[in-house]
Parts: C-alpha cells; structure tokens; sequence
C-alpha cells in the first residue's frame, strides 16, 4: 500500500476552516476527562496539559479536505503572547519561510473558551528531547539554520506587526540590567547572595557596556528548548514562536550557548558552534559578542536558577536546581575571576 499523499499547506485556503465549529469542538474536549474526544467532524486528543498552557492536535475527519491543526491554550503565569506568537508565524510565512507552522487563528478572547488560543498546522514529527550529540554535526548545522533563517525579515517592513518588546539584548549593558534586576529579588539572607552579589560587581567592572560598532538587528527566536525542535526524519522545523524578538543576533546564539536545557554540552563544542557560525555568516565580529553574552547569561543564570530554586518546596527538585544554579556561578566566576 502507497503512502498517502501529505496535505498540501501551502494551498490551503485559511477561509475553509470552521473556526466557530472548532472552538466548540475544543470546549466540549475540554469538558471531558479522557485524552481524546470526537465533536464537530474532529477528533481533539490532548498533547499535554500543565499549569500555564495546553496543546492539543485537531484531525479533521476528512483529512484530504482540511489539515490537522495544532491548539495552544495559555494558562495563568503564562508570559506569552498568542496574539505576538500569531503575528510571527504570520510574517515567516508571508516572507516565504516555511521554518515554522502556518497560523489559521488566534485569540485572547475566543468564544466559548475561558483561555486565550492559538491554532496553526501542526508539525508533524518528534521534538528533539534533548541536544543532539557533539559528532552530530549535521544536526548541529541544521540548528543553526533554522534560528538564523528568522534573521532574515526586515524590521522596516514588519516593525509595526511585530513591535519591538526588549527581551533580548543589543549590549552587554542589557544582560547587566537584568542581572542586577534578578539579583534584587533574591533574599539579602540566601547563602549564595554575597557571592552572587560579588559577581555581579565584577562583571559590571570587567565587561564593557557597548560594542564599539552597532550589531545586526534581527528576528530571533528566543525560546531554545529542545523540545520546540521538530525533525520529521527529513527536516528540522521550530515551534514556540511567542517569545520571538528583535535583537543582536549574537545574543540568541549566546542564549543558546548558556540554556540550562544544554548544560551537558561541552564548553568546547560551543566554541566549535561560535566559530563555525561566524564562517557560514561571515561574521567575524560574532565570536566576541556571542563569547560574551554566553558568559553574562551564565551569571543572569546562576541567581535565575538560585531564586527558582528557593520557591520549591519539594526537597529532591529543591536540592537538584539549587545544584545546578551553584554550577553556573562557578562557570561564571571563571569567565569574570576576581
């Protein structure tokens, strides 16, 4: 038996979509207890479903006709934004790039759902799960391309759908706000505060607080996790679009360089990765300010991770973070020794 033909995306027409009949459908799933529930020609299963969002897939009960459709619903404590995430999917894909799900829908306030909703392809394949392996240099180069594929779309053209939020960086003196701004929240009586605190010092001693040339301004992702990775055995595709903004390119790669979800990631192969960027972008200048970046965002990262550490209550989580904020102070404090 042949594999049936995949659904043509790209020709489909948003305007056959049911939207109202979807939403219903989604409610009354929702309404229900068990992970799968058939309403309105759909059949809704819950992906997963946690505190501050959940994803559901949509499979239409004639998938020749409609796609299957992917749901995310934002919960209380959720910083994203599914009207921002929608605009972004939008501008990908008017821009031609199809890295990332095309959006149908999105809304703060939909009908008959008490939590705001996104809805867009859903992307088939497995999300990474964890890092690829150091020798896995093709895969490696694939993450490259697709968090460099966003750098492409002009701020003149969609500064106005996409607004400018600042949650990334353009200079070391971005990264030295928040950490200072982090270090405020944490207890003067926590045991790491006075290192903390000395750190902090000697990185505003120690690093400059703006390049000497203004860097590229550019869409990034933002929002690294291994699980928004999606390889379908042919192509790798991003997902988890809501924290995407414009910034120094060279702040995402250092993002991605200091993400707690890549701690086990030698140090060496980040060098590999800084480098082998710069020669594929020819940007010479990338190495010094990813390089920089990575090492203030490993210090924002240990009184991150010490001040989530301290809000959990359970003793083995409690003990696991705390261990792991006290790693990334020691690899701070030897990026800025005293």
């Amino acid at each position: 038996m042949s594999d049936p033909t995949p659904f043509d995306i790209h020709a489909f027409d948003p305007e056959r979509l049911d939207v109202p009949a979807l939403l219903e459908g989604i409610a009354a799933h929702l309404g229900q207890s068990g992970a799968t529930t058939v309403a309105n020609n759909w059949t809704l299963t819950t992906i997963s479903a946690g505190e501050k969002r959940t994803i559901l897939s949509a499979m239409p009960d004639d998938p020749a006709v409609l796609p299957v459709v992917a749901i995310k619903l934002r919960h209380g404590g959720d910083s994203g934004d599914v009207s921002r995430e929608y605009a972004v999917l939008s501008a990908l894909w008017d821009f031609g790039l199809r890295i990332a799900p095309r959006p149908f829908y999105a809304s703060e306030t939909p009908p008959a759902l008490d939590a705001p909703i996104l809805i867009s392809e859903w992307i088939p394949g497995a999300p990474l799960g964890q890092p690829p392996a150091v020798n896995e240099e093709d895969r490696w180069h694939r993450i490259m391309a697709l968090l460099g594929v966003a750098n492409n779309l002009p701020f003149a053209k969609y500064a106005n759908t996409i607004p400018l939020k600042g949650s990334g960086a353009q200079a070391p003196s971005d990264i030295i706000a928040g950490l200072k701004a982090e270090l405020r929240t944490l207890s003067t009586a926590h045991p790491a505060y006075e290192a903390l605190t000395g750190l902090t010092t000697r990185v505003e001693v120690q690093v400059a607080p703006q390049w000497n040339m203004a860097p590229p301004f550019t869409l990034n992702h933002l929002d690294p996790q291994p699980h928004h990775f999606i390889w379908d055995g042919h192509h790798l595709r991003l997902v988890g679009w809501d924290q995407a903004d414009w910034t120094d390119t060279a702040y995402a790669v250092g993002q991605l360089c200091a993400h707690p979800a890549y701690e086990e990631v030698p140090g060496s192969h980040w060098v590999w990765y800084r480098w082998e960027l710069a020669r594929l972008t020819k940007d010479e200048y990338l190495i010094p300010r990813a390089t920089t970046y990575t090492n203030l965002l490993r210090a924002w990262w240990a009184v991150k991770l010490h001040i989530e550490a301290a809000h959990i209550e359970d003793a083995k989580r409690h003990k696991r973070l705390a261990a792991q904020a006290e790693r990334y102070r020691k690899a701070a404090e030897r990026a800025f020794p005293d």
